[in-house]
């Protein structure tokens, strides 16, 4: 009986995880760049898995449900780099990237039931660098754009913990940043004059973040 509830749940698990959806994000739609979503340390190292685990005195960054103080405050502190090497054909381009991944504060209130959660953290990195060139009869013009910028999240909320193995973390999100871009046309003829603009946007909103965790089993959550 035991074995067949294991494998009912494991397929259960399966069914949701295949279940097609929509790919991408709000952010990366509307050119803002891809969302870092940073978990903990541990997933970084498990390929990003992580998100319905609970550690002691580990803070969850992506959900405000999977909490486990114990009764004692807690800080995390994160810092993510990437390297990475694109190969197409013969050709190779290398990359590196580094970023704090973001501080979280929590402090248990009333025992091991309910804890405060603070946190502020990098959302969105983007930085963009194109060239395209523009032919008429008069001239030859080159355009650059160079744009960089980023959102980040500063969030205050709570963790609430029903039973050992049922708990549940809401989030109040204040996101807040800037981009700049910066747009270059140089004219192959001295009768044209070339020309340089920047423009910085700055965008702030507000959101929710809604976190459930949940162990039906010791081996599953």
């Amino acid at each position: 009986m035991k074995n067949s509830l294991s494998f009912l749940l494991m397929n259960v698990v399966l069914l949701i995880c295949t279940t097609p959806s929509s790919a991408d994000s709000y952010y990366s739609s509307q050119g803002l760049g891809i969302p870092s979503y940073y978990i903990s340390a541990q997933a970084v190292g498990m390929g990003g898995a992580g998100i319905g685990v609970r550690q002691y005195l580990a803070l969850n960054e992506l959900n405000p449900g999977a909490c486990d103080l114990k009764g004692f405050s807690s800080v995390a502190v994160g810092f993510q780099g990437e390297y990475v090497t694109h190969f197409i054909g013969d050709h190779s381009q290398s990359s590196i990237s580094a970023n704090a991944a973001g501080f979280r504060f929590a402090v248990p209130i009333a025992k091991q039931r309910f804890a405060l959660l603070v946190a502020l953290k990098p959302k969105v990195n983007s930085e963009l660098s194109m060239e395209f060139e523009k032919f008429s009869d008069q001239f030859q013009a080159t355009r650059t754009l160079n744009s960089k910028g980023g959102l980040n999240t500063a969030s205050i909320g709570g963790n609430f913990a029903i039973t050992k193995k049922l708990a549940v973390g809401l989030m109040m999100d204040f996101n807040f940043g800037a981009y700049r871009e910066t747009w270059v046309t140089d004219f192959d003829d001295d009768t044209y004059l070339s020309s340089s603009d920047e423009i910085t946007s700055h965008l702030w909103g507000k959101g929710l973040q809604l976190g459930l965790f949940a162990q039906p089993a010791s081996f599953l959550s």
